[in-house]
């Protein structure tokens, strides 16, 4: 359930990854990046990933992994409005 709720999506360099990294940033749970994302999306037969527990100046981010998106394949809204 940590992983589940925890793991963030890897950005910019290793974002081709095919496993799951430490997620040293939160110290809990696992990164992962485009290729995981898509098994995952793939065996689930679903488009999107939405997520939250992450931080973003804009309240939301698109993730699209090297260009290879026309939507966003992960998206991550922050959830926490007082922060």
């Amino acid at each position: 359930m940590n992983d589940l709720i925890w793991a963030d999506p890897i950005v910019g360099e290793g974002a081709t990854y095919v496993g799951q990294k430490e997620n040293t940033s939160r110290g809990t749970s696992v990164k992962f990046g485009w290729p995981l994302l898509e098994q995952l999306l793939e065996k689930e037969n679903l488009k999107t990933l939405v997520r939250a527990h992450e931080m973003e100046e804009d309240g939301f981010k698109f993730h699209n992994w090297l260009g290879k998106n026309v939507d966003p394949v992960c998206i991550t809204i922050f959830s926490a409005p007082n922060y």
